[in-house]
Protein backbone atom coordinates (compact mmCIF):
# COMPACT_ATOMS: atom_id res chain seq x y z
CA UNK A 1 0.00 0.00 0.00
CA UNK A 2 2.55 2.53 0.87
CA UNK A 3 4.70 1.92 -2.27
CA UNK A 4 2.01 2.51 -4.43
CA UNK A 5 1.10 5.62 -2.52
CA UNK A 6 4.80 6.31 -3.34
CA UNK A 7 4.58 6.07 -6.68
CA UNK A 8 1.38 7.79 -6.92
CA UNK A 9 3.47 10.71 -5.74
CA UNK A 10 6.13 10.24 -7.34
CA UNK A 11 4.20 10.43 -10.83
CA UNK A 12 2.29 13.33 -9.25
CA UNK A 13 5.87 15.04 -9.13
CA UNK A 14 6.91 14.31 -12.17
CA UNK A 15 3.63 15.26 -14.08
CA UNK A 16 3.99 18.70 -12.52
CA UNK A 17 7.27 19.49 -13.27
CA UNK A 18 7.01 18.38 -17.16
CA UNK A 19 3.97 20.49 -17.51
CA UNK A 20 6.24 23.51 -15.97
CA UNK A 21 9.22 22.48 -18.43
CA UNK A 22 6.69 22.34 -21.51
CA UNK A 23 5.40 26.31 -20.75
CA UNK A 24 5.76 28.41 -23.42
CA UNK A 25 6.94 32.22 -22.39
CA UNK A 26 7.63 34.23 -24.61
CA UNK A 27 11.01 35.12 -26.31
CA UNK A 28 12.32 38.81 -25.88
CA UNK A 29 12.39 40.64 -29.51
CA UNK A 30 14.02 43.96 -28.08
CA UNK A 31 17.13 44.46 -29.51
CA UNK A 32 19.52 44.68 -31.87
CA UNK A 33 19.32 41.86 -34.46
CA UNK A 34 22.08 41.46 -37.70
CA UNK A 35 21.00 38.62 -40.92
CA UNK A 36 22.81 35.36 -40.03
CA UNK A 37 25.72 34.52 -42.07
CA UNK A 38 24.30 31.32 -43.93
CA UNK A 39 21.29 33.57 -45.04
CA UNK A 40 23.48 35.64 -46.93
CA UNK A 41 23.58 32.85 -49.76
CA UNK A 42 20.03 33.59 -50.18
CA UNK A 43 20.82 37.42 -50.92
CA UNK A 44 20.11 38.18 -54.60
CA UNK A 45 23.24 39.52 -56.21
CA UNK A 46 22.23 43.00 -56.35
CA UNK A 47 21.76 43.22 -52.64
CA UNK A 48 25.04 40.97 -51.52
CA UNK A 49 27.81 42.92 -49.47
CA UNK A 50 24.91 44.92 -47.60
CA UNK A 51 24.60 44.08 -43.85
CA UNK A 52 20.76 43.36 -43.04
CA UNK A 53 20.07 44.55 -39.71
CA UNK A 54 16.60 45.35 -37.69
CA UNK A 55 16.41 47.25 -34.43
CA UNK A 56 13.51 46.50 -32.17
CA UNK A 57 12.53 49.03 -29.49
CA UNK A 58 10.31 48.75 -25.87
CA UNK A 59 7.89 51.53 -27.37
CA UNK A 60 6.65 49.44 -30.71
CA UNK A 61 8.80 50.80 -32.82
CA UNK A 62 11.60 49.46 -34.86
CA UNK A 63 13.93 51.20 -37.73
CA UNK A 64 15.50 48.26 -40.58
CA UNK A 65 18.03 48.89 -42.86
CA UNK A 66 18.98 46.81 -46.18
CA UNK A 67 16.24 44.16 -45.18
CA UNK A 68 15.72 41.55 -48.29
CA UNK A 69 12.48 40.93 -49.01
CA UNK A 70 9.08 42.15 -50.94
CA UNK A 71 7.74 44.13 -48.31
CA UNK A 72 6.13 46.22 -51.09
CA UNK A 73 3.48 44.00 -52.34
CA UNK A 74 5.81 43.17 -55.18
CA UNK A 75 7.42 40.01 -56.63
CA UNK A 76 10.68 41.57 -56.89
CA UNK A 77 13.29 41.32 -54.32
CA UNK A 78 14.50 44.58 -52.97
CA UNK A 79 16.53 46.13 -49.63
CA UNK A 80 14.06 48.19 -47.41
CA UNK A 81 14.89 50.82 -45.15
CA UNK A 82 12.92 52.52 -42.75
CA UNK A 83 10.94 52.75 -40.14
CA UNK A 84 7.57 51.64 -38.73
CA UNK A 85 5.67 49.74 -35.77
CA UNK A 86 5.70 46.12 -34.50
CA UNK A 87 3.40 44.29 -32.74
CA UNK A 88 3.42 40.71 -31.31
CA UNK A 89 0.91 38.10 -32.98
CA UNK A 90 0.52 34.37 -32.52
CA UNK A 91 -0.40 32.70 -35.97
CA UNK A 92 -1.62 29.11 -35.71
CA UNK A 93 0.50 28.75 -32.77
CA UNK A 94 3.36 30.21 -33.87
CA UNK A 95 4.77 32.87 -32.30
CA UNK A 96 5.44 36.34 -34.45
CA UNK A 97 6.35 39.57 -34.89
CA UNK A 98 4.57 41.92 -37.69
CA UNK A 99 6.31 45.25 -38.89
CA UNK A 100 4.41 47.55 -39.93
CA UNK A 101 6.88 50.44 -41.93
CA UNK A 102 5.44 53.89 -42.71
CA UNK A 103 3.59 53.89 -45.65
CA UNK A 104 1.38 50.84 -44.48
CA UNK A 105 3.59 47.99 -45.93
CA UNK A 106 5.12 45.50 -44.35
CA UNK A 107 5.67 41.88 -42.94
CA UNK A 108 6.03 39.12 -40.47
CA UNK A 109 8.61 37.35 -39.00
CA UNK A 110 8.91 34.23 -37.19
CA UNK A 111 9.96 34.11 -33.15
CA UNK A 112 11.97 30.99 -32.69
CA UNK A 113 14.15 29.93 -29.73
CA UNK A 114 16.92 27.38 -30.27
CA UNK A 115 20.12 26.18 -28.53
CA UNK A 116 21.97 28.43 -31.03
CA UNK A 117 19.66 31.56 -29.07
CA UNK A 118 16.70 33.89 -30.40
CA UNK A 119 16.03 34.18 -33.92
CA UNK A 120 13.48 36.08 -36.00
CA UNK A 121 13.07 34.99 -39.60
CA UNK A 122 11.03 35.17 -42.87
CA UNK A 123 11.17 33.45 -46.45
CA UNK A 124 12.72 35.41 -49.24
CA UNK A 125 10.21 34.45 -51.70
CA UNK A 126 8.59 31.39 -52.09
CA UNK A 127 8.54 29.26 -49.06
CA UNK A 128 9.02 26.40 -50.81
CA UNK A 129 12.19 27.30 -51.94
CA UNK A 130 13.37 27.74 -47.68
CA UNK A 131 14.60 30.57 -49.02
CA UNK A 132 14.92 31.17 -44.84
CA UNK A 133 16.81 35.03 -43.99
CA UNK A 134 17.58 34.60 -40.25
CA UNK A 135 18.40 36.84 -37.84
CA UNK A 136 20.34 36.93 -34.56
CA UNK A 137 20.75 39.10 -31.50
CA UNK A 138 24.07 41.37 -31.73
Amino acid sequence: MLVRLVRRFGLCVFAVLFLIGCSQTKTDVVGNWVMSESSSQYMPTQLRGSTPKLVINSDGTFSASNMPGSFHFSSEIISNTGQGKWTRITDEGQDEIRLTFDGSYGGQLLVSDSWGGPTLSYFLGDPDQVHRIEFKRE
